[in-house]
């Protein structure tokens, strides 16, 4: 069965399920502060973003098998915030 998706957000609807469970997954190896959009903004920046034609199974498939340290260095260099340098001995 071939499935046609006209939107982001109608591949999203129909892959969310699949979302969830990764989330679930993530935070019983103690993961937590993320939700089941990053993942998504994850795998679209990194692994289909040059995809074509991508099957539904293929992308449950990577959500499936998304790597917690994979996904998690990914976040701590989105979330990543440089503290400016303070000289003490000016305060």
């Amino acid at each position: 069965m071939d499935f046609e998706f006209h939107s982001l957000e109608e591949l999203w609807n129909r892959v969310h399920p699949a979302l969830r469970v990764k989330v679930k997954d993530f935070k019983r190896l103690g993961l937590t502060n993320f939700s089941d959009r990053d993942i998504w903004d994850y795998l679209i920046e990194s692994k289909w973003k040059n995809g074509v034609n991508l099957m539904l199974s293929d992308i449950v498939d990577d959500i499936m098998k998304l790597e917690s340290s994979e996904f998690k260095k990914y976040m701590n260099e989105v979330n990543h915030v440089t503290v400016p340098f303070i000289d003490k001995e000016i305060i």
